[in-house]
């Protein structure tokens, strides 16, 4: 039999390449045709730009090794402080190049805590005052996950406890305590305690925000400091002075001593960092994540159709070569060999053309490359 004429089969190819939005050529050599097609030239320019994202990556995490600077500071509300090195209590990160936080009084001017149904924590907000020398005074909002700005530094909230105010004296009326003090004690399970400055004693204090009676023992409604006692229990030198409760504003006296609960205040925990890096990473991430969408949709992929008269009639050679993802070339192969037969051009042919497939196999030319030969040929 003869196979259809060179042209019409090339026809069919570039029509079938085409709808694959491949980049077609042509070439002929007398009565033999050879068709190039290729597309993907987008997946290079992914790939590179997925390497050069690492550059970008790396330079970032340089520059935040260098840069990055990290130091927290617990404030009760109503306090001022000088916060700088010295005033900070932690600081993890410093830098070794872009200097400090520099020296600022800072005041948390308020403090407050939204619950859900009285129960579940779902936000903080302080309320602080920044002053700088004589540049003036900044005043902002600074919540868990809305930072204040301030010079390149970004101060967030993290935590808050409560802080009782204590008022205690010796039998000659000496103030032995006067101060606010922060305590972890936000659960009615939490007990926290401290020395007496110039004393031998401790004082270790559980609080009932929100305090009740339940079967006869103490216990709170809500987190929401509404009616707070503190449960106290006073020691000397191990020996118990005083056991029990002390609501707000009451005096309980032990001993040589009366102790007052004056006040109950929240503490917050603050955090001022910096990190000149991290927008170099994340922009290098964003930059890593488009070069791999380009590399995988848009692969190279180059094809080749070679249609050749042989003794007998005619013979189409199909190859295939793709950098990445060889099985969906694999597939798309199969199926233009399929609309190549001589069944696809229509019942008036298949009359025409006995053909069959007599080669069809793989030649894997490195982990990411492969070839496929298919080879349809007239007998």
């Amino acid at each position: 039999c003869t196979w259809r004429d060179t042209d019409i089969v090339g026809q069919e190819a570039m029509a079938l390449l085409g709808k694959r939005r491949y980049r077609l050529t042509s070439q002929e050599a007398g009565e033999d045709l050879r068709i190039l097609a290729a597309k993907g030239r987008l997946g290079f320019w992914g790939s590179a730009l997925f390497h050069a994202s690492l550059v970008v990556v790396f330079a970032g995490a340089l520059i935040t090794g260098l840069t990055r600077f990290s130091g927290y500071v617990l404030l009760t509300e109503g306090q001022t402080l000088v916060l700088d090195d010295s005033g900070f209590i932690r600081t993890p990160d410093r830098p070794k190049m872009g200097g400090s936080f520099p020296p600022t009084v800072v005041e948390l001017r308020r403090l407050t805590a939204e619950y859900r149904d009285d129960r579940y924590l779902i936000g903080l907000l302080g309320e602080v005052e920044l002053r700088e020398g004589k540049a003036g005074s900044i005043r902002g909002s600074v919540g868990v996950n809305h930072p204040l700005t301030y010079r390149g530094f970004q101060l967030h909230l993290e935590r808050l406890g409560f802080a009782p105010a204590f008022l205690m004296r010796d039998a000659g009326g000496r103030i032995l305590l006067d101060a606010y003090v922060n305590l972890v004690v936000l659960r009615e399970d939490q007990e926290d305690s401290f020395s007496v400055p110039a004393t031998d004693l401790v004082v270790r204090a559980r609080l009932y925000p929100d305090f009740r009676l339940h079967l006869g023992f103490p216990s709170t409604r809500s987190p929401i400091p509404r009616n707070p006692v503190l449960d106290l229990v006073v020691m000397d030198r191990g020996r118990s002075l005083y056991t029990g409760l002390a609501p707000l504003g009451q005096t309980v006296r032990f001993g040589e001593y009366t102790l007052v609960f004056q006040d109950l205040k929240y503490w917050g925990y603050f955090g001022g960092t910096r990190d000149w890096g991290l927008p170099i990473v994340t922009a290098g991430m964003f930059l890593a994540v488009l070069g791999l969408f380009m590399r995988v949709f848009f692969s190279e992929k180059t094809v080749s159709v070679e249609i050749r008269r042989n003794g007998r009639g005619s013979e189409v050679a199909l190859r295939g070569r793709s950098r990445y993802f060889p099985a969906f070339l694999e597939e798309e192969l199969d199926r233009m060999r399929e609309s190549l037969t001589p069944g696809a051009f229509g019942s008036s042919a298949v009359r025409q053309f006995g053909c069959s497939e007599i080669a069809r196999t793989f030649q894997h030319q490195s982990p990411r490359t492969i070839e496929q030969p298919n080879v349809l040929r007239s007998e």
